[in-house]
């Protein structure tokens, strides 16, 4: 992605483990979208990401994340879920298979994809298992609290709806103390 990206203005990208990532400059926001959070299944990875937004961040900075809310996740259970695309090369398959560890509010996702090639019929099979933790609001507020920030908004992201049972994707403003 970084290598299809382009300048513009003083804006540019760079690659780098969110919790470890140490850039010579403050900002006034981070973002951390497309559920990144929800890969830091333990205690110590979510503070590590906690703690390198904040020394990121310019005094009254905000921290912007989206998340999978768990009272969407247990009422709605993920189910295994399975996608076609193709076009005149290639056909792929991917099969998405949840394991559900309930007490942990993890989930496991293995993926099997499968890649045919149209023109030999040849198939490739590929595999990876996404552990993904959820969250509800308290557990982001503890999160804010213990690592000095205070929590502006909770919604559903990109709507801005309340966060109810059905909101599968959250987002919270959190500002640095």
């Amino acid at each position: 992605m970084i290598s299809k990206s382009f300048v513009k203005g003083s804006f540019t990208c760079q690659q780098g483990d969110i919790a470890k990532i140490k850039l010579a400059k403050s900002f006034d926001v981070v973002l951390s979208l497309f559920h990144v959070i929800n890969y830091q299944i333990t205690d110590k990875q979510l503070n590590a990401v906690f703690f390198n937004a904040f020394k990121h961040l310019n005094s009254k900075g905000l921290f912007i994340l989206d998340f999978w809310y768990t009272p969407a996740v247990n009422q709605k259970k993920p189910s295994i879920k399975i996608k076609r695309v193709s076009d005149n090369k290639i056909e792929i398959i991917r099969i998405a298979e949840p394991f559900i560890y309930e007490n942990k509010n993890r989930i496991d996702v293995k993926y099997n994809i499968f890649v045919k090639n149209l023109k030999n019929g040849l198939i490739k099979k590929y595999s990876e298992v996404h552990k993904l933790k959820h969250f509800n609001l308290p557990e982001i507020k503890k999160l804010s609290r213990m690592n000095n920030f205070e929590l502006l908004r909770a919604e559903e992201f990109l709507t801005g709806h309340k966060l109810c049972k059905s909101t599968w994707g959250g987002c919270v403003v959190l500002r640095k103390n």
